[in-house]
């Protein structure tokens, strides 16, 4: 998502640029979390949102790489958490690859291409969410609301996605996420 925020108004470009505002940005969020920051700076908020479920997300990835692993080694767990997203990524890619060869082919061909959507999904909430956090970094005021939601929301859809195909896909795999159900405004 490229931004332009000068002061309390500037321009978000999705598909077309959208002229934008604070009452816009704060509007959104509102309608989406509600008061759920109890208090507390609603920025702040969405990075303790982005946090738990880019959390999640790699809690996602080492449970579904411990459930393929079919090695004559043992998965060392000290060594997959030491392993950069990316790394992660690539591993599991090996993994599943590996795994679709007990498939049989026309089905194989949609077991790979399912996961490499998956992936790629999971890859550009990873990439999305980084950029939007470093501006935060630099500039907290200087990043819309809408940003940080859509950046927590592509990550939510990542991870749920991940379970998902996995739970679809894989006997014996139980999902990790639990939905969540808010309380009605």
């Amino acid at each position: 998502m490229n931004h332009f925020k000068n002061g309390k108004c500037g321009t978000l470009e999705l598909a077309d640029h959208v002229d934008w505002d604070e009452a816009k940005d704060i509007q959104y969020y509102l309608g989406i979390h509600g008061n759920d920051e109890a208090g507390q700076d609603p920025r702040r908020h969405m990075v303790g949102c982005i946090e738990r479920n880019s959390d999640r997300v790699r809690e996602s990835f080492d449970r579904a790489i411990w459930f393929l692993w079919k090695r004559r080694y043992r998965l060392d767990a000290e060594v997959l958490s030491l392993l950069s997203f990316g790394s992660k990524v690539g591993l599991l890619e090996e993994l599943l690859l590996k795994q679709s060869e007990t498939i049989p082919y026309p089905r194989r061909v949609k077991y790979l291409s399912r996961f490499k959507r998956v992936l790629a999904e999971c890859g550009a909430a990873e990439r999305l969410r980084d950029r939007v956090l470093c501006r935060y970094l630099a500039e907290p005021n200087g990043i819309w609301l809408r940003e940080l939601v859509e950046a927590n929301n592509l990550t939510v859809s990542a991870q749920v996605h991940l379970d998902e195909s996995m739970n679809c896909e894989h006997k014996g795999y139980r999902r990790l996420f639990q939905p969540v159900h808010r309380n009605a405004h």
